[in-house]
């Protein structure tokens, strides 16, 4: 009897985590019903805002749960899906009519009822034979073979999505983990895989009309369920067949560049339809059926048109500045980067996961201008996703638990996804603000060093020598668009590594001249205010002089190549005219900001006590040299240099001190702060002697 207990037990179990999943899948697809549902509720009451944020509920809290697996199986539906909730969310945002968003509630819908049970491992399709006397077992062994290609390949796709290495590999290949952007893998590429990457390269003006059909296929099945079948069917003979298909063109691209008679085998569906819409010979189930497969073909049509014959479509509405980057999509690919990691902790090498997420911020992050773009809205969040990444790599050279891990990884993305609304849709208002505060942020850092030594030029009588600031200025602000060019065109393979090392090296040379500047400014301040009061003047040496211009110069540079591709993103961004204008118009206006604050603090500068003046000067240098100490290893932990190890006691880091919770950036800072003390002990008691033998 124990025994028997035990088996059922057993088998209970068994069947519960066999099947526990596909309750998954089902439960996840009502909860995405029911929060559409209600989103749309909420839009009829006039709460837009809550409708979109109920959408975000059903993408963010419930379809993601699912997509890897639709990915998995269904190849490009994972991404057309993700694109309608998108859409879904824009309209919402823009206040479209209430037929297009229940329309398109409606399709998103049906699919997830076509899509849920494909993903139900124990779902098997019965085919039903038009030939009673068909070969019965021959038919069963067909099926059962198709099936395990299916599955086959759907594993290897997913394989290659996380950049592993199939089981017959397994044997000859090292299993290693990349990136979503990976190209390696299986010598035969699936039929699942090879649609999801040709769904994220269709070209924008294409997929533009094809989400436009689409919404009006949407519309001609809620036309139906809602009894209006003459309706439905002049929807989709006048604004399909003749509006979007032929008005535009797209039937002659079409024609030329596909296999015979595809597209008129499309146009002939088109018109079937519609004769059974007007004789009321087709139900909604039949309907959406015959609409999804007519959207799945013309997918496939628009996938062979060729570059150059998409030249000859015209689309009223599309701009080509739409071809922006799908930064949604980013960071999806991120999210399922991050579990890739989390699937082979601690079974492979440390230092390979280590390696992936390095390349995860740096291919992906990074090199999709999602940082830039960041960092040109907000600073602070960008700081804070970076210390993230580096805090993920902290902890897998550390070996926490994967649990640990995962949480850490949760809220990496929880940031990555926040920041995609502020990045995706910018209007001139927020472009012009973006312009505005980057340039003062990232210049009035430079602009004190470059006053400082401008000041110290004036007061010791060295007016005339101020040629040497504003020659290291003007060189540090065209290298800046230059290397900006060198990393965007030229080191494009390894841009993002390429600026973080640049970045953190630049500011290693930096610290130690300004740390040299800082000392020299304050031990000379009582000597320059004895020959100011006697009018001396102090001669600048060549030496003096090649010291002060790499100060500014690299003031300048540090920062300059970074903005330059912070206003890159901004352009990038604007959609219109008026976007490249109010970028334009946000730049000039900072930039007339920092001149007038330049002069003003050079003319206070000049009336200023100097030795105060010159005293506070070199505090301020010496806590830029403390923030850089800290910085500049933190660049090269990013740009793969050094990894970072985790102290014994937690706190969070304070980016804009540069204080970080590891070992390799809070020693350098540490040895900054002692040189820093040591130095201001030495150069006090040098001052205090300088006043006895003046005394």
């Amino acid at each position: 009897m124990q025994k028997f207990c035990l088996l059922f037990f057993v088998i209970a179990l068994c069947h519960t985590l066999l099947f526990a999943k596909t309750d998954d899948y089902q439960l996840e697809g009502e909860q995405i019903k029911r929060v559409l549902t209600q989103s749309f509720e909420s839009y009829q009451n006039g709460d837009a805002a809550l409708a979109k944020k109920l959408a975000e509920t059903a993408y963010f809290q419930h379809f993601e749960n699912i997509e890897g697996t639709i990915a998995r199986n269904i190849g490009a539906q994972a991404y057309l899906i993700e694109k309608k909730f998108n859409l879904l969310r824009n309209l919402y945002k823009n206040g479209a009519d209430m037929e297009r968003i229940e329309a398109l509630i409606g399709g998103l819908i049906f699919e997830l009822d076509l899509v849920l049970p494909l993903l139900d491992p124990s779902m098997k399709l019965v085919a039903e034979a038009s030939d009673e006397n068909y070969d019965k077992a021959a038919a069963e062994a067909a099926s059962i073979a198709a099936e395990q290609q299916r599955a086959q390949e759907a594993e290897e796709m997913f394989a290659r999505l996380l950049g592993e290495t199939s089981d017959n590999d397994a044997e000859t290949e090292s299993t290693t983990i990349t990136t979503m952007s990976a190209t390696q893998g299986n010598s035969r590429d699936s039929k699942a895989m090879r649609q999801f990457e040709t769904a994220t390269r269709l070209n924008p003006k294409l997929y533009f009309l094809y989400e436009q059909i689409n919404g009006k296929f949407d519309i001609v099945a809620l036309r139906l369920q809602k009894n209006q079948p003459f309706e439905a069917a002049n929807l989709l003979e006048k604004g399909v067949l003749f509006d979007d298909y032929r008005n535009t063109k797209l039937e002659i691209a079409i024609n030329q560049h596909t296999a015979a008679n595809e597209g008129q085998k499309w146009q002939a569906k088109i018109r079937e339809i519609v004769r059974k819409l007007k004789d009321s010979a087709i139900d909604e189930k039949e309907l959406r059926t015959e609409l999804a497969a007519l959207s799945d073909k013309l997918f496939e049509l628009l996938l062979l048109v060729p570059s150059e014959a998409i030249e000859i479509v015209s689309v009223e509405g599309f701009v080509q500045e739409v071809a922006s980057t799908d930064y949604t999509n980013v960071a999806n690919e991120i999210h399922l980067a991050l579990d890739a990691i989390l699937d082979k902790y601690q079974q492979i090498p440390m230092q390979s996961s280590i390696e992936v997420l390095q390349s995860v911020y740096l291919d992906l992050f990074e090199a999709s201008q999602m940082e830039n773009k960041i960092g040109a809205i907000d600073s602070n969040l960008k700081l804070s996703i970076e210390s993230h990444f580096t805090q993920g790599v902290a902890l897998m050279k550390a070996n926490a638990p994967k649990d640990e891990l995962r949480n850490h990884f949760d809220a990496l993305y929880t940031l990555i996804a926040s920041s995609v609304e502020k990045i995706q849709d910018l209007s001139p208002t927020a472009l012009w603000i973006a312009a505005l505060v980057i340039i003062l942020r990232e210049g009035l850092e430079a602009m004190l060093i470059v006053l400082a030594i401008t000041a110290y030029l004036v007061q010791s009588g060295n007016a005339k020598q101020t040629g040497i600031v504003y020659s290291a200025l003007g060189v540090g602000i065209f290298l800046s668009f230059v290397t900006a060019f060198a990393v965007y065109y030229l080191f494009a393979s390894f841009a993002g590594q390429f600026r973080e090392l640049l970045e953190g090296i630049t500011m290693i040379i930096a610290l130690f001249l300004l740390l040299y500047v800082g000392f020299w400014l304050l031990s000379k301040s009582y000597k320059w205010t004895s020959y100011i009061q006697s009018q001396a003047q102090e001669a600048i040496n060549k030496g003096s002089a090649r010291v002060l211009w790499w100060t500014v110069f690299l003031a300048v540079y540090r920062e300059g190549a970074e903005t330059v591709l912070f206003y890159q993103s901004l352009f990038f961004s604007a959609n219109d005219s008026t976007g490249f204008w109010a970028v334009i118009g946000g730049l000039c206006m900072g930039c007339a900001i920092l001149l007038v604050l330049y002069f003003v603090l050079k003319a206070g500068a000049v009336r200023f006590p100097v030795r105060l003046f010159f005293s506070l000067t070199s505090y301020l240098i010496f806590v830029l040299c403390f923030i850089f100490a800290g910085k500049a290893v933190a660049e090269l932990i990013e740009g793969k240099l050094i990894l970072p190890t985790f102290v014994p006691f937690s706190f969070e880091p304070i980016t804009w001190l540069g204080i970080y919770p590891y070992y390799e950036t809070l020693i350098p800072q540490i040895a900054v702060l002692c040189v820093i003390v040591v130095g201001l002990l030495l150069t006090h008691r040098l001052i205090s002697r300088q006043r006895r033998q003046h005394a």
